[in-house]
């Protein structure tokens, strides 16, 4: 452990590994730290034989280091920093892995950075060593912390390179990977924690130095270092300059032109010509073609495409495009230009030129639909979503039309694909579809997608489908913050339908803005004939079906890997179940065991998270992996077999496979946080404590600046070990079950939320005389604002 002015982080590092019965000895080489630093390894090293206490004053990270290396006396040996933390057994779990693969040099993990003062945490982005060395060039996907490699690895590898600094760790997996690509193995374990300093994390001087080695490390490895390094220095550079200045202020611009221009100095060897030269003309350092640069950029910028609702739109579906958003300074009203141009075919809502005015070929005869009023419209609802997909939204718009028809309300739908890689196996709503792209015949509209794929549906069909009919958006949202980039999508909606109070208090205050209702409306989460499910005999036959242990308390979960995982946060579920009955112990309760099941859909790509659970899943045999595209009756089916849901989300905006866990029977450990907070009370719910921490950066889409839950661990696993017992020893008598089931049902019930979608629906058509000139004059702006002709 090399160690240099730790002293508020140094004796918990300290502690983490001297907590670790496999450590024999660990060797801490001071770098001239102050002498209460030094006093605290001292009495340390009095009260442990086992820290050993070297000093050499001055020396670098690399030199310490090697240092080290000529010191141990074991085997096996692990680097670990002042701000890092072993957790419990890593080592334990590394010295197995080498003991029962011989022919391994070395093992690492899975690994977390935290930052204490904001309480931000995320996953180091590890990949598996399969992987090979050409995944470096990306990034380095070994968290130092997490490494245990054999003494003979150190011999051959040979000593720490003293000419870096930040990337002394990077160097040395790159050129073990170089050697030994077939004898690195892998942990499927959380193994050590990174603590990160607020203000370290902020310094630009640091940036460059880990950028510059960065470079010179690859290019040894590689022929050409990426050019994404440089803006990707850039960029991070850019948005610390938009704290306290605008970052494309003359200040800021300056400071930036200043900082990579001694980025170009040091790195002009190691990138080709024509990429730096790509790169300074890109942000403005090329004198020769800045002026001109920034004469286009002010020129476009006059257009103000950024104001017309059909570019808020693309804007809404693709963020990145707003004038905010990070990017060289010269291009976000060009880069807006250039997008707007390359969708146009694509996304037939763009029919403007680059400064906005009308093309006589792309301008569309909507007098026909404005002419229409509200009122002559019938009464009845036009659903528009993802009819056919099996996934949470799918069953959104296929319960929103249960629910309709339970109140008698007219209704088509409108499918608008996911294009998220989902099955269509439902097929249910295929009779009410409707074809007809000026929309469908009904006086209401109610959109059951996420905002911006409504924006998606807008700008491939047009706007004809909104008009003159009254349109109430079902958005599904998870934090409590509206997105910036989302806020357009409320111009083309009148009315707003949270699912939770959760997801209304994000909306609230951009649906003032806009003097939108907004009316709280759960969705029907219905299930019929729960019988076909949770009978025991059903149970019996489902458990079979899969592979799941008849006598076990079997604990379930379901989630799309395709979603977020992030968010859904399967591997909390993993964690709290070994936790509250540990593998290498016996099991007290109850007698009969207990099974954890996890079902999901296959990933479209190579997911490192999926990789990591399914690692972890394989080592205990009691936790049983269920992958593919199931029938809606299939999933309650293997749902109903289990006896507890567990959902250790870090966010839900309603939370369906909680309801529907409920309804079926089950007792559910769910994290006391998001829309299910609405619903989850009585004998059956069992809400997880939580803390609240930020999303971290490019974590969830739109979610930058936005927090969520970060579920206590220990709390399920107590939880979980209270319901197994009750289950196996004293459960719920039948007649108190089945009230608290059929309380649930009625809660969740298509005839429940289609008499609250009527009484709603019915109190806006009492006024569609009033609203008749109120959508008629705000659908007419509408229309000219996307290039409509409405004065034929």
């Amino acid at each position: 452990m090399p160690c240099l002015n730790a002293d508020s982080s140094l004796s918990k590092a300290v502690d983490s590994v001297l907590r670790q019965e496999a450590c024999l000895e660990l060797i801490v080489i001071d770098r001239s730290s102050t002498s209460s630093c030094v006093g605290k390894l001292v009495e340390w090293a009095c009260r442990d034989p086992r820290l050993r206490l070297y000093s050499k004053p001055g020396c670098g990270l690399a030199d310490a280091l090697n240092l080290g290396l000529s010191l141990v006396r074991g085997t096996l040996i692990s680097w670990v920093n002042s701000n890092d933390r072993l957790l419990a057994g890593s080592l334990k779990r590394a010295h197995h892995a080498l003991l029962s693969n011989p022919e391994w040099i070395m093992v690492y993990g899975e690994g977390e950075e935290l930052i204490p003062e904001t309480g931000l945490r995320q996953r180091y982005p590890t990949l598996p060593p399969e992987q090979n060395i050409s995944s470096f060039r990306n990034h380095c996907f070994i968290c130092q912390p997490t490494v245990v490699f054999r003494q003979t690895m150190a011999v051959m590898i040979g000593d720490f390179d003293t000419r870096f600094q930040a990337c002394v760790d990077y160097d040395y997996w790159l050129r073990t990977f170089a050697e030994f690509s077939n004898r690195i193995g892998y942990i499927p374990h959380l193994q050590a924690r990174i603590y990160l300093d607020l203000v370290n994390t902020s310094d630009v001087d640091q940036w460059r130095q880990s950028t510059i080695e960065t470079i010179t490390l690859l290019s040894r490895h590689f022929p050409q270092p990426p050019i994404s390094l440089l803006h990707n220095y850039a960029l991070r550079l850019q948005a610390s300059l938009s704290g306290a200045n605008e970052p494309n202020s003359q200040q800021s611009l300056t400071t930036l032109g200043k900082n990579l221009d001694q980025l170009i100095a040091e790195a002009k060897d190691l990138i080709s010509e024509d990429a730096l030269t790509e790169f300074k003309t890109t942000w403005l350092l090329n004198k020769a073609s800045a002026s001109s640069q920034l004469e286009a950029e002010s020129k476009t910028a006059e257009c103000q495409l950024h104001q017309q609702i059909p570019v808020q739109l693309l804007q809404a579906l693709k963020p990145q495009l707003r004038i905010d958003a990070s990017g060289p300074p010269a291009g976000p009203h060009l880069r807006l230009a250039q997008a707007i141009s390359s969708h146009r075919i694509t996304f037939p809502l763009l029919t403007r030129n680059e400064c906005g005015t009308k093309t006589a070929n792309d301008l569309h005869d909507e007098s026909e639909s404005l002419a229409k009023h509200f009122s002559d419209r019938p009464f009845g609802v036009n659903l528009v979503g993802h009819a056919f997909e099996m996934f949470g939204i799918g069953e959104d718009i296929r319960m929103a039309a249960k629910a309709l028809e339970s109140a008698n309300i007219p209704f088509s739908v409108i499918y608008h694909p996911a294009e998220n890689g989902s099955s269509c196996n439902d097929r249910s709503l295929e009779p009410f579809i409707n074809d007809d792209p000026s929309g469908g015949p009904y006086a209401f509209n109610l959109i059951c997608m996420a905002a911006p794929i409504q924006a998606r549906w807008l700008l491939r069909g047009g706007v004809a489908p909104l008009m003159n009919r009254y349109t109430i958006a079902a958005w599904p949202w998870e934090t409590q913050q509206w997105p910036t980039a989302w806020e357009p999508m409320l111009q083309v909606v009148d009315e707003v339908w949270p699912s939770s109070q959760f997801t209304a208090k994000a909306l609230l205050e951009p649906a003032r803005s806009q003097n939108l209702p907004i009316q709280v409306m759960p969705m029907a989460a219905e299930i019929t004939s729960q019988i076909n499910f949770s009978d025991d005999e059903v149970r019996r036959q489902t458990r079979q079906r899969f592979a799941l242990p008849q006598d076990a308390v079997l604990f379930g979960y379901g989630f799309d890997i395709n979603s977020t995982a992030i968010r859904k946060n399967p591997m909390a579920a993993l964690e709290a179940f070994q936790l509250a009955f540990p593998i290498d112990t016996p099991q007290s309760a109850p007698p009969a065991g207990v099974a954890l099941m996890i079902k999901a859909f296959p990933p479209s790509r190579f997911n490192p998270e999926w990789e990591w659970l399914k690692c972890r899943a394989a080592e205990d045999r009691r936790i049983h992996i269920i992958v593919g595209h199931l029938d809606r009756a299939d999933i309650l089916a293997l749902y109903g077999c289990c006896d507890v849901f567990v959902s250790l989300h870090r966010s839900e905006g309603f939370g369906r496979g909680i309801a529907e866990a409920l309804q079926l029977g089950l007792d559910v450990v769910a994290t006391d946080y998001g829309g299910n907070v609405d619903f989850c009370s009585g004998p059956m719910a069992h809400p997880v404590r939580y803390s609240i921490s930020p999303i971290p950066a490019g974590g969830y889409p739109c979610g930058d600046g936005h927090s969520w839950a970060e579920p206590d661990i220990g709390h399920a696993a107590e939880l979980m070990r209270a319901i197994a017992d009750k289950r196996g020893n004293n459960p719920m008598a039948d007649s108190e079950k089945t009230k608290t089931m059929t309380s649930y049902r009625d809660q969740f019930s298509a005839q429940t939320t289609g008499k609250r979608y009527r009484n709603r629906l019915e109190a806006i058509w009492q006024k569609r005389e009033q609203l008749n000139q109120v959508l008629q004059k705000k659908h007419e702006a509408l229309a000219k604002s996307c290039g409509y002709n409405v004065n034929k």
